[in-house]
């Protein structure tokens, strides 16, 4: 009976170590269990953090561009004012020379005609010249003969 009442014994032993060994067992479970949903939650609340802080830094980034793309439009607008005035520049350079152009063509003409005339007048001018000392001539024969 021995052997009985201890076979009863370790049966009995077992089956409570067994048992509470898979109880232990369990509640280690559930108490990992219950620190990876508490890491998890940590990780969560940290990656909401970082979400934030990197969203902060991308709102941060997109006003730098918005104020970077107003500058850019700003210069833009006023390089346009720069492309018009030149052309508005280059346009007026383009009629003043057409004017010098037209100018120096008058005064060629102009220049043509006068040398004609100093021609004209300087051949009026010798024959005045004949024509004073020939009257000239008479005068003094008009005055001798009286």
């Amino acid at each position: 009976m021995k052997r009985g009442l201890y076979g009863s014994l370790s049966f009995v032993h077992f089956s409570f170590f067994w048992y509470t060994s898979s109880r232990l067992q369990n509640i280690k479970l559930k108490n990992v269990d219950q620190e990876i949903k508490q890491e998890f939650e940590k990780m969560d609340e940290r990656f909401d953090v970082l979400t934030q802080i990197i969203k902060s830094g991308f709102d941060s980034i997109d006003e730098r561009f918005n104020v970077v793309d107003q500058r850019f439009e700003a210069v833009d607008k006023r390089f346009e004012k720069i492309e018009n005035r030149l052309d508005s520049i280059e346009s007026r350079l383009v009629e003043i020379q057409r004017d010098i152009q037209s100018l120096r063509h008058q005064l060629e003409g102009l220049e043509k005609r006068t040398k004609e005339d100093t021609d004209a007048l300087a051949n009026d001018v010798v024959e005045f010249c004949k024509r004073l000392d020939v009257l000239e001539k008479q005068a003094k024969q008009l005055q001798a003969s009286q």
